[in-house]
């Protein structure tokens, strides 16, 4: 499996190891040679709603999907976070559906109805490389040209007319970890369009749909029930009667045995549901043809899946100063191993963002990641949010207890941010579920085994709180096996500019605005400012600034405290000295342009050649 590593090698320099497939490789050199922009965020290039709907009603297979297709297709994703589409032979998105998390972050992407998902428009992808070869593809993570991909991984089929020409390809993407489940749900899915497609005998297309769905159901990896409109049950999958043990003619006979009653995901019916021993069932409901199953599945820790707002991968993560290089290269490293990290810098530095760059980057990356602030809990309730509780621990507790953010996290990765400000009893806890790999729930007494992997974040220097007693040694030095320090802005002002680009361009997006040009006055500005509030105060920046400015960006765009709180020169620094500074700075900013350094410093060119010879400058510029 490709590596950001190999990837990056790739896109800053044309390097190709042997490791890249071959298939990947010419991709690669084609995307290159288009000049595609492998950290495009967001498919720019979309047909008008006018066009896409002529395009839909030209193409066969758009045509074919009926309702109960797309209903069939629907439930075999509802459970992946997937999103299928259906492309044309131009490459073009005609069909897009899913579940709700796999829809949310296709449209994050750009991969909507009228996108253009071609190789020449946004590099290698699955659906790209099947329409240019008209055969199935599958693609994982790092294989994709653009970073914005890199976290997913699609397979891709083709559709045929009954003359055997390229009508569509058919594409399944989801996040990293489940190539396996999609590569076969993709084939179902294409088997069944292909299909289709032969059978123009509406009747015929029926019977076999019917066929078709009952070897879903029975080929789905769940327990479930296959039943009619009138509630009688066709048969039960395998794993249906092993979890229930039964296979009952109707739903009404087992009325005695279903103890709680609830509502069917997707629409307004209720069954009551079986609870056996310490297996408890939830159920769900789709339409499969003209009959609807009933899919079962244990319950697991969390009604509520927790999920980080942001997803980051390393190619997210901006910056060619020294330093800041320094740490990425570090966390790069570290992600492919298990061992724990510690995060240390300025609030605001981007310690989150590295915690998602390591955790996606990672064998973990499709088990969760959890995070939270242990600052930002109430010092009383510490030990129940990070290890969980039982019922009636405590007025208010849930009926049945709640899991703690180690339990949700186990498989995964936990983000402790603020780690400094656990207090010292809660210290104590923390270590020995770091030595055991095991929590006991507040008011429990069942031990309950965890594999987690622990990123720590602090904006304080940990070790010096070691030495003044407010932190324990024996928990920093668990926490700290690989320490990364994450420089604060002010020392890399060679990023801010890409920095700026990303974040204004980012916003500007989202807005729906075109990018306003900066000027120079305010790229001094910005490179000079001392950004106390770090990338986040940039990033912020940025984003008022795509807000309320239409036209060039001027000084007095800025916040006022930018725009007047410059780096404050040090006592005793004379005039002269601040002078040189400002050329040399400004000439830094406009990558050596002596007329554009001119305009810039309010100077004349004669005068700029004058002292640039007077400061012995010429070399720099």
């Amino acid at each position: 499996m490709l590596t950001h590593i190999e990837w990056k090698k790739f896109i800053e320099r044309g390097s190709l190891t042997p490791d890249i497939p071959a298939l990947i490789r010419t991709s690669w050199q084609r995307s290159k040679e288009s000049n595609v922009n492998p950290f495009l965020k967001r498919e720019p290039l979309t047909v008008s709603p006018q066009n896409l709907s002529n395009y839909q009603k030209s193409n066969p297979v758009y045509i074919s999907l009926s309702d109960n297709i797309k209903t069939m297709i629907n439930s075999l994703l509802e459970q992946l976070a997937a999103a299928v589409t259906l492309v044309n032979n131009d490459g073009i998105i005609l069909y897009l559906d899913g579940p709700k998390q796999g829809i949310e972050e296709s449209y994050e992407n750009g991969y909507v109805p009228g996108a253009i998902w071609t190789e020449t428009s946004v590099g290698t992808t699955c659906t790209g490389l099947c329409l240019k070869l008209i055969k199935p593809i599958v693609t994982q993570g790092y294989q994709h040209y653009c970073s914005a991909f890199h976290l997913y991984d699609g397979a891709s089929y083709p559709i045929f007319t009954p003359t055997k020409q390229l009508a569509g390809v058919v594409t399944i993407t989801c996040r990293t970890g489940q190539l396996p489940a999609i590569a076969t749900i993709a084939w179902l899915i294409a088997s069944l369009l292909n299909r289709v497609m032969k059978e123009a005998d509406l009747s015929k297309q029926l019977s076999w749909q019917k066929s078709f769905s009952e070897y879903l159901f029975s080929a789905i990896p769940r327990a479930g029930l296959l039943v009619d409109a009138d509630d009688q049950i066709i048969s039960a999958n395998s794993m249906a009667k092993a979890s229930l043990g039964t296979t009952p003619v109707k739903i009404s006979e087992l009325e005695n045995h279903w103890h709680h009653k609830i509502k069917l995901n997707g629409n307004n019916q209720s069954l009551r549901f079986p609870v056996m021993k310490d297996k408890e069932i939830i159920i769900a409901s789709n339409a499969l043809g003209e009959n609807k199953v009933l899919w079962f599945e244990k319950r697991t820790v969390t009604e509520k899946p927790f999920k980080t707002a942001m997803r980051y991968n390393f190619a997210d993560l901006i910056g060619e100063s020294k330093s800041f290089l320094d740490a990425k290269v570090i966390a790069e490293k570290v992600a492919a191993s298990d061992v724990n990290v510690l995060l240390e810098g300025e609030t605001g530095t981007g310690k989150e963002m590295f915690s998602q760059a390591i955790h996606y980057a990672s064998t973990r990356n499709s088990k969760p990641l959890i995070a939270i602030n242990c600052g930002a809990i109430p010092r009383e309730l510490v030990v129940s949010e990070l290890f969980g509780y039982e019922e009636g621990t405590f007025t208010g507790a849930k009926k049945h207890g709640n899991a703690g953010k180690f339990e949700l996290a186990n498989g995964g990765t936990i983000f402790l941010d603020e780690i400094g400000e656990l207090p010292p009893d809660v210290q104590v806890i923390l270590l020995r579920v770091l030595q055991n790999r095991e929590i006991v729930r507040l008011g429990g007494h069942k031990v309950i085994p965890i594999d987690v992997r622990v990123i720590a974040a602090t904006n304080q220097d940990l070790l010096a709180e070691v030495r003044q007693g407010r932190f324990r040694m024996d928990l920093y030095y668990r926490l700290n096996v690989v320490k990364i320090t994450l420089p604060p802005l002010r020392r890399r002002p060679e990023d801010i500019q890409s920095l700026w680009k990303r974040f204004l361009t980012d916003s500007c997006y989202q807005f729906k605005k075109e990018v306003p040009e900066t000027t120079m006055a305010v790229q001094k500005i910005l490179c000079e400012y001392s950004w106390p509030g770090n990338i986040r105060e940039l990033q912020n920046t940025a984003e008022r600034t795509a807000v309320l400015v239409n036209g060039s960006i001027l000084p007095e765009h800025l916040p006022f405290e930018i725009a007047q709180k410059l780096k404050s020169p040090e006592a005793g620094t004379s005039l002269k000295v601040l002078e040189r500074e400002s050329i040399l700075n400004t000439l830094a900013i406009v990558n050596g342009n002596k007329t554009q350094a001119a305009q810039v410093l309010g100077l004349s060119r004669p005068t700029l050649y004058r002292k640039l010879n007077e400061y012995k400058l010429f070399e720099f510029s």
